[in-house]
């Protein structure tokens, strides 16, 4: 397990998250909030890695992912429909279909222009879809703290603004947003969990 990450090859998912029991805590939360949007849907999970989350929303959900890395999409294939999986740089390639509901679970801050991704993302939404990501959660002296430790640690993150950039970029998109808290304790609505959560998740709709 490499403590820099420099790419996407396969040891970038082989991760501390993955090591211990977080990544499944983590994903549960995750399955937790999307049910509590949409119940159901055609999904897309856009930088699906080792396709964990896919694996728990796939009872549920007709599911489809996305993975710059190649290597991801391998791992993906093993839990999910390998036709239902690709390679795909989301900065340069268009999302062909439409789809209730899209994930982008700690992606955004990879990509150089994320406003430009983000109003294509609106385009590949059907009329009552739903949009849900996650960010570092660059605010107050514990955030700020989390987010400069795994800028250090991983060297593809290049956006990394705070909170009010990311409210402002929606916003701009044209998209009504709705925010939630991550952090060790689940995911919270509640305003105070700002001041202690690594990621921002925000979920918006047309």
């Amino acid at each position: 397990m490499k403590f820099v990450k420099k790419d996407y090859d396969s040891s970038y998912f082989n991760t501390w998250v993955e090591k211990l029991p977080l990544e499944k805590m983590f994903n549960k939360d995750k399955v937790k909030l999307i049910h509590s949007i949409k119940p159901s849907g055609k999904l897309l999970e856009i930088g699906c890695g080792r396709g964990k989350l896919l694996n728990e929303l796939k009872k549920d959900y007709s599911v489809f992912g996305t993975d710059i890395s190649k290597a991801a999409i391998i791992e993906s294939s093993k839990l999910i429909d390998k036709k239902n999986l690709r390679v795909s740089n989301i900065e340069k390639e268009p999302i062909k279909e439409k789809y209730d509901i899209i994930l982008a679970f700690d992606v955004l801050e990879h990509l150089k222009n994320p406003d430009k991704t983000i109003k294509n993302i609106k385009k590949s939404l059907k009329k009552d879809g739903v949009f849900i990501f996650s960010v570092p959660n660059n605010y107050g002296l514990f955030g700020k703290m989390m987010t400069a430790f795994f800028n250090y640690t991983d060297k593809t993150h290049v956006s990394t603004f705070k909170r009010k950039k990311w409210i402002e970029i929606m916003k701009n998109a044209g998209f009504k947003s709705d925010i939630r808290n991550q952090h060790s304790f689940g995911i919270s609505k509640w305003n105070i969990a700002k001041f202690y959560s690594f990621n921002l998740i925000m979920l918006n709709k047309i």
